[in-house]
């Protein structure tokens, strides 16, 4: 596979990584005929008795509405039109210089599995295209999907530095416009990450950087009075909503955020 290497524009080939120290992620090597005997065996009830298929997929982590986690796939309701959803079981891997996914509908014994050797981090990628191959199979409309910011950014940041992920962000607006969704969610998805993995030194930066690229969204100061109410900045706090409730015209979640921190302020004095 090969990798993106941002530092000098090349992309140098990534030889095969030991899979002997992991289990589960990056524990084994397959192939797309290999997968789909996978799906062909869970779909005929070959691989494991019913009782063990129950629990298998069960919601282990439940997410919003009826989405959830199962052991080893993601599953999550596809809309197809307004009359018809469809129940998906997904998920995808990647390690240096690959990315896969595996996206499997019970209900009408559909599978679509997708392997490149072109990156790692382009899971939501695959997802979308999967997603628009399910469009052309139901007869609607689709469009030629476009790569998320979040996954090639995020891993520059955990294997690089901030500025040379800062680097990539320009190159990738200035190069590839067309390619990558440029959104304000996306480096908000980014920030978010990098707070879970306690990487808060990089956080203020980007969400500053979000607000120089979308000014006149009312999220981007949004999330940053967030991250300064969760730092206890008050004062600045305020100033970031106060701008996002000018935009957003009156969001209940910023007027409600607003009282809490005047509330805490006055307990305080």
């Amino acid at each position: 596979g090969y990798q993106q290497n941002w530092e000098n524009n090349f992309i140098p080939p990534v030889f095969f990584a030991k899979t002997n120290t992991t289990l589960g992620g990056g524990g084994l090597y397959s192939t797309t005929e290999d997968l789909l005997k996978w799906h062909n065996a869970l779909q005929n009830n070959t691989l494991l008795p019913d009782e063990l298929m129950k629990i298998y997929f069960g919601h282990h982590f439940q997410f919003s509405d009826n989405d959830g986690y199962c052991y080893g796939n993601y599953y999550d309701s596809l809309k197809i039109n307004e009359k018809k959803s469809l129940g998906i079981y997904s998920h995808g891997g990647s390690l240096p210089g690959n990315s896969s996914l595996i996206f499997r509908v019970p209900e009408s014994n559909q599978c679509i599995i997708l392997l490149t050797n072109g990156g790692m981090g382009h899971e939501q990628f695959l997802y979308t295209i999967a997603t628009e191959i399910m469009n052309i199979l139901y007869n609607e409309e689709f469009h030629m999907p476009k790569l998320s910011l979040v996954y090639p950014l995020i891993y520059t940041a955990f294997f690089a530095d901030i500025d040379v992920m800062n680097k990539q962000y320009f190159f990738l607006k200035e190069n590839a416009p067309d390619a990558y969704v440029f959104e304000p969610e996306q480096l908000n998805i980014i920030t978010m990450v990098l707070m879970q993995y306690n990487m808060m030194e990089y956080v203020e930066g980007i969400l500053k950087l979000n607000i120089d690229e979308y000014p006149e969204d009312y999220s981007v100061y949004s999330e940053l009075g967030k991250f300064y109410a969760g730092n206890e900045d008050n004062e600045l706090a305020l100033e970031y909503l106060n701008k996002a409730l000018v935009l957003s015209k009156d969001n209940m979640e910023i007027i409600n955020m607003i009282k809490e921190i005047k509330e805490s302020v006055k307990q305080k004095r």
